[in-house]
């Protein structure tokens, strides 16, 4: 008896370090080059992929270095040299479970930035191929005239389109697992849903500064593009342009359910308080679940607070990690708080 059950605790301990080992990722990176004072990747935190939230490593005198992280679920990781690379024609790593990487990023000539090998070569270069452009930059014309965006809707939805048929060729070849199926596809909807946003808002912002009445077409244009992404979607979290997604959807909620004057006069008031930000994190509080949530607050902070340094962040940051007590997010927050508090003295 005493021996089954030893041979079972030793199954269960084997077992256990197999699983841990099985999510080991391992990206092997070799700098082509001037190397660069530090590499930048994104912190592959419960699978989510974004640029403003990332680690440092270094390369030996050799440029090489390792990048080692631990994920149960496929999910994306850029990794980026500073001053030399732009994000979004960065390498993005697939990285799945138990895999390793082998990253070559070549500072010395610019036809081919970068080469990926692994065990799926095919994934990597047909999603480094894909559209990457920020789609939240003026690159997509805006214009009052509806019918200029519907034909940029039109040319958007058939790029869409056209990526996702290729991407079920994949499953269906067996060249992918559905997981990656899923991150992949999740993060293209999030990424042309927020390309179509970006065109809405900037049509309703015209109106609404001129104090016009936004057309049905234009609110129904952005209700439309938001509804490309499934929001109670768990894969949406790895995706590599969530946070302007949601601040889109944010602006888009919140222009249904307070008209202009009243929104803008509100949030007069409550920046002469001192409390501009914390109302608005009040506001999505309301339109997303916890985990979104979670995460919204924490890079909204970092978007913002880097950029003005209120002293309102200190709060929000206390209050973020009083909600959200055992937030990984948190460490990317404390230095914020430190900073600030260190200017306000």
């Amino acid at each position: 008896m005493k021996q089954t059950v030893l041979i079972t605790f030793l199954i269960l301990i084997g077992f256990t370090l197999c699983r841990a080992e099985s999510n080991d990722v391992l990206i092997k990176g070799k700098v082509l080059g001037d190397l660069p004072a530090e590499i930048l990747y994104t912190a592959p935190i419960r699978g989510i992929c974004d640029w403003g939230i990332t680690n440092a490593t270094h390369t030996d005198s050799l440029g090489n270095f390792n990048i080692h992280f631990q994920t149960e679920n496929p999910s994306f990781v850029i990794v980026l040299v500073k001053g030399s690379m732009a994000f979004e024609t960065s390498p993005t790593i697939v990285a799945e479970p138990g895999e390793t990487y082998e990253l070559t990023i070549d500072l010395i000539t610019k036809e081919k930035p970068f080469a990926i090998k692994c065990s799926n070569n095919t994934i990597h270069q047909f999603y480094n191929n894909l559209l990457q452009a920020n789609p939240r930059t003026c690159l997509y014309n805006f214009s009052r005239e509806t019918s200029d965006m519907s034909g940029i809707k039109s040319d958007l939805l058939s790029l869409k389109r056209d990526e996702l048929s290729k991407l079920n060729n994949f499953l269906r070849e067996g060249t992918i697992s559905k997981e990656v199926f899923n991150l992949i596809k999740s993060d293209r909807e999030v990424y042309y849903g927020t390309a179509l946003s970006t065109i809405a808002s900037m049509n309703t912002g015209e109106f609404m500064r001129q104090n016009s009445a936004v057309p049905d077409s234009i609110s129904k244009f952005w209700e439309e593009a938001v509804a490309l992404v499934p929001m109670s979607s768990k894969n949406i979290l790895g995706t590599k342009n969530l946070y302007d997604f949601l601040d889109l959807y944010y602006w888009k909620r919140t222009y249904d359910s307070i008209p202009y004057s009243d929104f803008s006069k509100l949030r007069s008031e409550y920046r002469e308080k001192g409390l501009e930000h914390t109302y608005k994190l009040e506001l999505a509080s309301q339109f997303f679940n916890d985990e979104v949530l979670e995460y919204y607050m924490a890079r909204y902070v970092i978007a913002k607070s880097r950029r003005k340094g209120e002293n309102e962040f200190v709060t929000i940051i206390d209050k973020f990690n009083e909600t959200y007590a055992d937030s990984p997010f948190s460490k990317y927050l404390e230095p914020i708080k430190k900073v600030i508090s260190q200017k306000d003295h």
